[in-house]
């Protein structure tokens, strides 16, 4: 278990900064951002729950790497405030500028998210009765564009919470998370769609997903100055090979099916272990990490994805499989191994390459 901080001194959260380019963001459409109070001018100012922020809050400071973390739950369930921990913890143990995103979840005809469940909770006899007379909502893309959109409001607008303008991002995902993180780092046309996009809150995500694969090359393009700020990744027990989850796990197929409808065919383009980066991609370092302790994604599960990074070409960096940290699938984000083994690597890849 990691150890308690006094981070009401150590740290400086902004909370609930809308990363949304509508009028009138989702309120899943929000990130949290951690900053060590070493880096504010003033110190002792109040927290700001209202996203805003004043002239000199921050200090102007030499660009610093910055971890994004984006939360599992099977992409239906979680929400970035579980995870203050998390920030509170990278920001003031490791000095780590740390942001926790929000993203929208896939539901039953309704846009916003129900009771809170964990990934292995079987819909109810009401849900499973009148599923085919209701609408998904929130399918893919739209977790992975929410994604980008915060990424893209990161590297352009999060200057006066940081002191200086990111660049150097590394994403730690968890669970969905880490599928979600890879999908980015395998195709940085998502990244340019969200470039040319005019609204975070697209209706026709059929359209959008075949606009992405006609124009790959050119939105890769445009998705460039986005891709390369990632400077590396980190997947913590993820999933990355959707039709063998299915296989493996029964269960999950109802999950797996909300998010991604019912088409295997759909679930394999889904999955980073079943795609090739595209033309031009140079992967960052990345760092799989699985507990052997995990109750809900076996360990081989993530072998087989850090073997097959190994066998891609043009990466940047070397690829690490780390399974020294123990606990159960969320327990072990609160462990010390995990956040001493996470800092570690930002900080290693981040040490020359943040600029």
């Amino acid at each position: 278990m990691a150890a308690i901080v006094d981070s009401a001194t150590t740290v400086k959260r902004f909370k609930n900064i809308p990363y949304g380019s509508s009028a009138v963001a989702d309120p899943k459409q929000h990130l949290d951002i951690y900053v060590p109070v070493s880096d504010l001018e003033d110190d002792t100012r109040p927290d700001d729950d209202d996203a805003q922020i004043g002239q000199g809050a921050v200090k102007a400071i030499p660009p610093q790497p910055v971890l994004v973390y984006i939360h599992g739950g099977a992409w239906r369930t979680g929400d970035k405030n579980d995870y203050e921990y998390l920030g509170e913890h990278f920001a003031s143990v490791h000095n780590l500028h740390t942001v926790v995103v929000g993203y929208r979840l896939s539901s039953f005809g309704a846009s916003h998210s129900g009771p809170a469940a964990t990934a292995t909770d079987e819909p109810t006899t009401e849900a499973k009765t009148t599923a085919s007379s209701k609408k998904y909502i929130n399918q893919h893309p739209t977790h992975l564009l929410d994604v980008t959109h915060a990424l893209k409001w990161l590297h352009d607008k999060s200057e006066p919470y940081f002191g200086f303008q990111p660049t150097g991002f590394v994403l730690v995902g968890h669970s969905c998370g880490a599928h979600l993180a890879s999908l980015l780092l395998f195709q940085p046309e998502w990244f340019g769609w969200t470039e040319v996009a005019t609204d975070a809150r697209p209706l026709d995500l059929g359209a959008i997903s075949e606009e992405v694969v006609e124009n790959a090359s050119t939105l890769a393009q445009k998705g460039q100055r986005l891709h390369e700020s990632i400077k590396g990744c980190v997947g913590v027990e993820g999933i990355y090979d959707i039709p063998t989850l299915a296989s493996q796990y029964p269960s999950y197929v109802d999950f797996i099916s909300l998010a991604f409808g019912d088409s295997p065919d759909a679930w394999r383009r889904a999955s980073p272990q079943h795609l090739l980066p595209s033309s031009g991609v140079a992967l960052p370092p990345y760092l799989v990490v699985h507990s052997p302790q995990d109750e809900l994604m076996d360990l081989p599960h993530s072998e087989r994805f850090a073997d097959y990074l190994r066998t891609l070409n043009g990466g940047k960096g070397t690829v690490e499989l780390e399974t020294g940290v123990t606990g159960k699938h969320f327990e072990m984000l609160r462990e010390n191994e995990f956040f001493d083994v996470v800092a570690s690597f930002v900080k290693r890849i981040t040490a020359d390459n943040v600029q």
